[in-house]
């Protein structure tokens, strides 16, 4: 009829049993070293009767994990139960990691270390701005709880006036108490157990202290045991607790994937590194960031959140849309606008500050065979994405000297290449980098627009509004000079990029 109370229940501590076979062992080797970094004793279950010592309760208090209990019973299986509570505890803390010899081992500072330095791999691959997104260590001292150098020689010189005064009252206390006593002692009014706390209350002062003799045939002859006037010694003790035996603090910050800050406080530099590792472990296994077996940090959950962190910045790149507002907010000086089709490309610039329309188009065939080549890497397929990305950086090559010193607002029919443009003109790409063809592409159109000081906006238009751009890609140049009044009368020559083509060539 007891059975309900039992907990956990056999089939419950069977497997628990199962999944850590010596759990007062793992408990100790995890739990011993975080609690003397912490100043703290280590923790023992209490065991109480129930149920008229039908069963036994056993608790066990930790600073991570409060009011563990376990019901049995046997004594001794409800202290193992509650050892086992703990583990499993521990292990969704992170704390504890299932090692390469198939037994639970604790969580190291040294794992702690390397899975931040992976979180920062993946922030440096990501299109996004890495900075605020890695992570940082403090270590200070936690000087909150200390007294300064300046509070402290304020509260040397109070306690030496105090001292000071002591001394001087102290002769005259003295006289008074001794008339006192002899006076009290005569009538036979005092006991001697006051005589005892009277005497030990004068030690403690420094004064005579008063006995009886014991050649004396009565209570009334009474001898001084005079002791030394000395100059009182005070000193500031503050209470010990916890939290003044930490001495050091540990901050770790964590900008990727999910920012938090934690703390932690030890009484040595050591320690407190340390807990403050076992904080950072904790907070990665409860973002669900650690494998199964707390080993390391989990690839897919990893690979996931770079897929959501690389859409989610797709996306504000590609939150750019022809309208008067981002007109008036980006105030541009000139607008461009480029299409690329399987016969060619063309592109046409609207200045400002000029009545003419600027417009260049060129055909495939007229390019080098190896740039052919990458275009048209099979006779059926031909390169979109990158034949429009082509087409706006040879577009801005073209008309640099013309661009100097503006800014241009860019129009294409291609999401991609408004990705690439917004994503990459804040993150230079090296030269030693440059592994393909878009690399090329991209580190050309840096060197332009940092060259001639040129700054750049991609904006995406559907295909409908980007017609007069289509017309040029197809090379149909007099309906579009029939379309548009203000188009300059020739055409503008396209300048060859110095991009080695036969290297990316298939």
């Amino acid at each position: 009829m007891y059975l309900k109370y039992q907990d956990p229940n056999k089939n419950e501590a069977t497997a628990l049993a199962q999944c850590y076979p010596n759990p007062e062992q793992v408990f100790e080797d995890v739990v011993r070293p975080l609690v003397e970094a912490k100043g703290l004793d280590f923790p023992g279950p209490v065991v109480t009767s129930h149920l008229r010592q039908v069963y036994w309760r056993a608790c066990l208090n930790l600073p991570w994990a409060p009011g563990l209990i376990a019901t049995h019973p046997e004594k001794e299986t409800a202290v193992t139960n509650v050892y086992l509570r703990a583990c499993e505890q521990l292990e969704k803390l992170g704390l504890m990691r299932f090692g390469e010899d198939d037994t639970w081992q604790p969580m190291t500072s040294e794992r702690v270390v390397n899975m931040l330095e992976t979180l920062a791999k993946y922030v440096k691959s990501s299109l996004a701005t890495s900075k605020g997104r890695g992570f940082k260590i403090i270590l200070n001292q936690a000087k909150d709880d200390l007294l300064s150098d300046h509070e402290s020689s304020d509260k040397q010189e109070q306690l030496n006036n105090i001292s000071e005064l002591h001394s001087m009252a102290h002769l005259q206390e003295c006289n008074n108490c001794v008339s006192k006593h002899t006076s009290v002692c005569k009538n036979n009014r005092m006991a001697c157990s006051d005589k005892r706390l009277e005497n030990q209350k004068w030690k403690e002062i420094g004064c005579p202290s008063i006995v009886s003799s014991s050649n004396t045939p009565n209570d009334s002859s009474l001898c001084l045991d005079h002791q030394p006037i000395n100059k009182v010694q005070l000193q500031y003790y503050k209470e010990s607790t916890e939290r003044t035996k930490a001495k050091w603090l540990c901050t770790v910050h964590v900008g990727w994937p999910f920012p938090f800050t934690v703390q932690a406080q030890g009484i040595s530099l050591p320690g407190a590194q340390m807990l403050g590792y076992m904080e950072v472990a904790t907070k990665l296994k409860t973002q669900g960031l650690l494998t199964s077996c707390n080993s390391a940090l989990s690839p897919q959950v990893l690979g996931r959140l770079m897929l959501f962190d690389l859409q989610a910045h797709w996306d504000r790149s590609l939150h750019c849309y022809l309208d008067d507002t981002l007109k008036q907010k980006f105030a541009a000086d000139a607008e461009l606008f480029c299409d690329a089709s399987i016969s060619g490309f063309g592109a046409y610039l609207v200045p400002k500050d000029s009545g003419k329309v600027k417009w260049l188009c060129e055909s495939w065939q007229d390019h080098d065979a190896a740039f052919l080549d990458i275009i048209y890497p099979r006779k059926w397929m031909f390169e979109s994405t990158l034949a429009e990305f082509y087409a706006t950086v040879t577009s801005v090559y073209s008309w640099k000297k013309k661009l100097r010193g503006k800014r241009l607002l860019c129009f294409t029919d291609s999401q991609t290449t408004v990705g690439l443009i917004n994503s990459f003109m804040k993150n230079p790409v090296k030269e030693e980098y440059c592994i393909c063809i878009l690399d090329h592409l991209i580190k050309s159109l840096q060197t332009t627009c940092l060259s001639y000081s040129i700054t750049l906006q991609a904006v995406w238009v559907d295909r409908e509004r980007n017609t007069l751009a289509d017309l040029l890609s197809r090379k149909e140049t007099i309906r579009f000079c029939s379309t548009v009044p203000k188009a300059a009368l020739y055409k503008t020559k396209a300048k060859k990029l110095s991009i080695p083509w036969s290297q990316h060539a298939l």
